[in-house]
């Protein structure tokens, strides 16, 4: 996929040059037309390219997807007066508009609107070159995907199946088209988990000290993200890759301590810019406050009263609002065939997930991996579910962390695939004996 990025460079560079011969200002839209057109070709190329002899299968899948999304990326630009997808016009609103007030007057912003800011300011306020790099980063997801696959030994099998439902399942496919910080920060989170399960493997500090810098890059366009750096932190002290096992040793404490620290520095001087949505979230009152804030919608879901009162409520509610966070809209929820195909395509992937990992957790092939991902599962389902109280707004933000769950469930389907083969082996031995 570098390729695909160096030449997008090397677009940009020739846009920003000419921006003002009458080819590239009076006609942008047809010349971004032109760069999605020749890009499209070289993608072909790269996918093909970019798999291993055994991988062939998966050609079809990515190029498929691709299409898919360029589609939607066309619909959601030029069909907005007959079909609007969901997430698309409020946010994406918001973050093309703070994006051409950056682009033509600087102003002051930060995040996702910064960053298209600056490839409006090098292709020109065409939105269309921003929805398109969102697709180009979820077709990288897809290979980064494929390396953390391949880095786990998971049988080839799994990997197709894992890769069709990354690839189609379809509120990702909408959020990498339209014009949503999503795409992005999901490549962030896949390159950090790539990374980390390198240091899980071959202990290699450097992989897990560029691991927690792609974590801060997607906590820079959304706070939550910093989760997985939780998780990672709280691995690093207490498990020993060398032994392969849970076991606290003095070389990671002192690392996982300068982390800490560093954590707190950048906290201490960029709390606004990485953890801002943390802020006011310290007391009962303030996550009350949250919870009202956020409560707005048609599908809106109140757990117990709407309002907690004690710590005792906070521990009580909290598994609850997890449960709501990764399946809403559940059945009574349901208002329409939309959150019918909600459920079925998003919530039962994550349902599934959980319910595979714990059932591979007791067959006993994968425990520690598998303990890792459940706390990723855990730390961003309560970080969130105190965040998110409609099911629309559920579903965008536990698709921030899908590779967590896909590969999860690759590793528990790939556990009790092996432990039904040894097992079968086992009975054939016996019984021919």
């Amino acid at each position: 996929m570098i390729l695909i990025y160096l030449i997008l460079v090397f677009e940009s560079f020739i846009l920003f040059v000419f921006n003002n011969f009458l080819l590239f200002s009076e006609n942008l839209e047809l010349t971004i037309f032109i760069i999605i057109l020749i890009n499209s070709f070289l993608i072909i190329f790269v996918i093909a390219n970019n798999l291993k002899y055994e991988e062939k299968d998966f050609f079809l899948i990515i190029f498929i997807s691709y299409l898919i999304r360029v589609i939607f990326l066309f619909i959601d630009i030029y069909g907005r007066d007959y079909f609007i997808f969901p997430n698309s016009g409020i946010d994406s609103e918001v973050f093309h508009f703070k994006a051409i007030e950056f682009a033509h007057f600087n102003s002051d912003t930060a995040g996702y609107p910064l960053i298209i800011g600056y490839i409006y300011k090098i292709f020109g306020t065409e939105r269309l070159i921003a929805q398109y790099i969102n697709i180009i980063f979820s077709i990288t997801v897809m290979f980064y995907l494929i390396k953390i696959l391949n880095l786990l030994q998971i049988t080839n099998k799994v990997k197709k199946l894992i890769l069709i439902i990354v690839a189609f399942i379809p509120n990702y496919i909408i959020m990498s088209s339209i014009l949503l910080r999503e795409s992005l920060l999901i490549l962030f989170l896949t390159i950090s988990l790539y990374l980390f399960l390198k240091w899980w493997k071959f202990n290699s500090i450097y992989s897990l000290m560029w691991s927690f810098f792609f974590v801060l890059l997607a906590s820079y366009l959304h706070s939550g993200a910093i989760a997985n750096g939780l998780v990672y932190l709280i691995i690093l002290i207490f498990y020993s890759p060398e032994k392969q096992r849970f076991k606290m040793n003095f070389q990671n404490l002192m690392f996982g301590i300068l982390m800490i620290s560093i954590f707190i520095i950048v906290n201490y001087y960029y709390k606004d810019l990485f953890f801002g949505y943390f802020q006011g979230k310290d007391s009962i009152e303030s996550i009350n406050k949250n919870v009202k804030n956020y409560s707005e919608g048609e599908s809106v879901y109140i757990v117990g009263d709407g309002q907690i009162k004690s710590i005792k409520d906070l521990i009580i509610y909290t598994p609850i609002r997890m449960i709501y966070f990764l399946t809403s809209p559940l059945p009574f929820q349901w208002r329409g065939l939309n959150d019918v195909i909600a459920f079925l395509c998003s919530s039962m992937f994550y349902l599934m997930t959980i319910i595979c990992s714990i059932r591979a957790y007791k067959i006993g092939n994968s425990k520690n991996i598998i303990i890792v991902f459940l706390m990723l599962a855990t730390i961003s389902a309560i970080i969130y579910g105190w965040g998110v109280s409609n099911a629309g707004s559920a579903l965008r933000h536990r698709d921030k962390f899908i590779i967590n769950y896909a590969v999860m469930l690759a590793i528990s389907l790939d556990s009790i695939y092996l432990y039904r083969y040894k097992l079968k082996f086992c009975i054939e031995n016996i019984n021919n004996n």
